[in-house]
């Protein structure tokens, strides 16, 4: 985390009470979470909860979406659960799912007191969105933010990895100085940039302060307008600059040309030169196919050549996209991927009802294969 603002829980029969509220800077947060709270544990805790403390019990911590807390579940926003200490995200606002610490705090005289020490810690700050979907080995989807911008490099990640800006000025600055080489990235990887605040909590101050002072919102209005004027530019694509436009090729060499656009690994496309095709699960995972999924491509053979299957399992039928070349050359250029949208024609088979149907669907690559989001 950069720099935070942390809340002070006490927590008495499931019932919790913010007892303080404190700003922490980078430089004091040291290497990490566990580094403050030892160090709030010795010199704060005793004062802040009105008796002589010796341990508060903190066992673990949560992290992530600009978030962390020692005490909660937290559901993202994006989705995400993390499921050791929790909360969820609900109309904007978090909302305790259910207290999780349980740990009571050891007093000095080495008894238990009668309630438990949370913390929730929040990032202050704004972070930049790509608009695009990472997937995680295990299929955890995470929406992808800029994690830092080089000389000749843009780094991207999820939430945890986002790089913050610590105001709107620096957004500004860090837009202003690389329009051309964001736009490049908007070009080549269908990136849609939006400036968003580092977290709920930080977005929930900023609003206090701009009810509260006529100039600060009126310095912020002028500075998200010339924010968002920034991103129009550097979010413009032109259309014929989203296709991904080849010379006259056969259909196997159409085929490869797409599967390294999509950036499906090495290997699998060594196999599908060889006459072997395989299937994208789970994350983004290689497999070869099962008995449905050649269903699935013998089915697709009527429309073209098939070269890569993508495996939705479901309750009604596991579903089977097949990626195929059309046997109308014409096609093929409306039939590459879309960065900007994410989709591709492709021939979806149900294994449970037996039938197949042809249409657009949503898929993003991932570690080495691809996975159908819509």
């Amino acid at each position: 985390m950069e720099n935070c603002i942390v809340n002070v829980v006490k927590i008495e029969n499931k019932n919790t009470e913010v007892v303080k509220t404190l700003k922490v800077a980078k430089k004091e947060l040291g290497d990490s979470i566990w580094s403050w709270l030892r160090r709030f544990e010795v010199n704060q805790a005793s004062e802040v909860f009105g008796a002589p403390v010796k341990s508060l019990g903190i066992s673990q911590y949560v992290e992530g979406l600009g978030l962390a807390s020692t005490y909660r579940e937290f559901k993202g926003a994006e989705g995400n659960i993390f499921k050791q200490n929790s909360a969820m995200l609900k109309g904007g606002k978090f909302e305790s799912e259910r207290i999780t610490q349980t740990a009571p705090v050891r007093l000095a005289d080495g008894t238990d007191a009668p309630f438990c020490a949370g913390f929730d810690f929040y990032e202050t700050g704004y972070v930049i969105a790509t608009g695009t979907t990472g997937y995680s080995i295990m299929g955890d989807a995470h929406d992808r933010y800029i994690a830092s911008i080089g000389r000749s490099s843009l780094k991207t990640g999820s939430r945890h990895a986002a790089k913050i800006y610590s105001n709107l000025k620096a957004v500004k600055a860090a837009l202003e100085k690389n329009v051309d080489f964001l736009n490049y990235f908007a070009k080549k990887c269908g990136y849609k940039y939006q400036c968003k605040p580092a977290s709920q909590y930080f977005a929930d101050m900023v609003k206090k302060e701009e009810e509260s002072s006529d100039r600060k919102r009126i310095s912020n209005n002028a500075l998200r307008q010339d924010i968002d004027s920034l991103l129009q530019e550097i979010n413009k694509v032109p259309e014929e600059e989203e296709r991904y436009i080849l010379p006259k090729l056969t259909p196997k060499e159409e085929a490869v040309a797409r599967m390294e656009e999509l950036k499906i690994m090495g290997e699998a496309i060594r196999k599908f030169k060889n006459g072997h095709i395989l299937v994208s699960e789970v994350g983004g995972a290689l497999f070869d196919p099962d008995e449905d999924a050649r269903k699935a491509i013998d089915e697709t053979e009527k429309y073209g050549l098939p070269y890569h299957v993508i495996l939705n399992r479901s309750s009604i039928g596991n579903m089977y996209s097949v990626l195929y070349v059309s046997n109308n050359p014409d096609e093929w250029v409306s039939e590459h991927y879309s960065r900007r949208e994410h989709v591709i024609p492709a021939n979806v088979y149900n294994a449970g009802m037996g039938f197949s149907e042809v249409g657009m669907i949503g898929i993003v690559p991932a570690n080495g294969g691809l996975v159908r989001n819509a």
